[in-house]
């Protein structure tokens, strides 16, 4: 439980990465933290790819510099690690914060009747 990760490091789910974006590369067999880049922008060696319900920052090759073909990487072969639910910008925190308004409103509504 350190802080969270940045672009490229390894994940193991969304709570890890500062994105709260945690990709499964089938591709180069591994899981790493990648970034919304519904803006375009991806650091040099990476591309912008749209995996499920975003669009992230991928890697051509693996940054360890696995041999690869360089060619673009191929959406499918992608998925999101844990909850699905990434949020532009890092608002996502894993389910439970965003759990605990709806409990809050679901007991006020309750409250009032």
């Amino acid at each position: 439980g350190g802080s969270p990760k940045g672009m490229g490091e390894t994940c193991a789910g969304p709570v890890d990465c500062q994105s709260g974006i945690c990709l499964n590369d089938r591709a180069n067999s591994r899981q790493y933290c990648s970034r919304d880049c519904a803006d375009g922008m991806c650091p040099v060696g990476a591309e912008c790819v749209a995996v499920e319900t975003v669009k992230a920052c991928v890697f051509k090759v693996a940054p360890s510099g696995a041999a690869g073909s360089g060619a673009a990487p191929n959406g499918a072969e992608m998925h999101l690690v844990g909850n699905c639910s990434a949020v532009p910008g890092g608002a996502s925190r894993g389910g439970l914060g965003l759990l605990l308004p709806l409990l809050w409103l679901l007991r006020r509504r309750r409250a009032r009747t």
